[in-house]
């Protein structure tokens, strides 16, 4: 089971518009779940910031609500962000009762060395970051972790199948769902093939004095040359 990170908050100060309040150092966000009433709440900017970075929307908060002695477990479902600067601007948190099972995204996690990497530079290719889950709160884990050392030569892949899953956890995805591929590294003419064009330059000009064509003076209008006489 993963474990609880804690959070405090408080009721969230209704006379102040969210932009207030986010000058105030502070963010807005709901509480919501089954069977229970939504509740707006807010929580210090520094102190929400640190637990999106700890738990993403996998990990288990242990909440705390200023004026109520009730410890609600939540998942943050959601987290708004300004788009220019990142800032954190509001949070979804969904209330977890206990003996209901979830549904919920975990991370995917590589373990260990793919010997295809050192033996012949393949690549290894993770095609799914993360994998829908369902389970009781209580064995919820922080993530679900695939063994890369299978991966021996170009036509090696993994699969949902061969994920390390714990008991009473069920993963939501056919058991041959793709996870893991290894891809054949480039070679140096497909690198080149991709490698964008430059256009050369052309010298002219007497003396060894270098012309760039398209620079220098516009020759519009300038009379072409006469041809020489045979």
């Amino acid at each position: 089971m993963a474990s609880s990170i804690a959070l405090q908050g408080a009721p969230r100060i209704m006379s102040l518009k969210a932009k207030a309040l986010r000058r105030e150092g502070k963010v807005p966000a709901v509480l919501y779940g089954n069977d229970f009433a939504s509740q707006n709440l807010q929580f210090d900017y520094l102190t929400i910031a640190r637990v999106v970075q700890m738990a993403g929307t996998s990990r288990l908060v242990s909440l705390t609500i200023e004026g109520d002695d009730v410890e609600h477990t939540v998942l943050i479902r959601e987290v708004q962000r300004e788009p220019v600067s990142d800032a954190i601007t509001h949070l979804d948190l969904y209330r977890l009762v206990a003996g209901v099972a979830i549904s919920t995204e975990i991370p995917v996690v590589q373990v260990g060395v793919a010997p295809i990497i050192e033996s012949m530079g393949g690549i290894v290719n993770q095609l799914m970051d993360t994998v829908e889950i369902e389970c009781m709160p209580r064995d919820m884990p922080e993530s679900l972790k695939v063994d890369v050392t299978s991966l021996d030569d170009f036509a090696s892949f993994l699969t949902v199948d061969d994920l390390v899953v714990p008991p009473g956890v069920e993963v939501l995805l056919p058991g041959d769902t793709m996870l893991v591929r290894v891809l054949a590294p480039r070679s140096e003419e497909e690198l080149e093939e991709l490698a964008p064009e430059v256009p050369e330059l052309e010298v002219e000009g007497e003396e060894g004095a270098e012309v760039i064509e398209g620079e220098g003076e516009d020759l519009e209008g300038e009379p072409e040359p006469e041809a020489a006489e045979e």
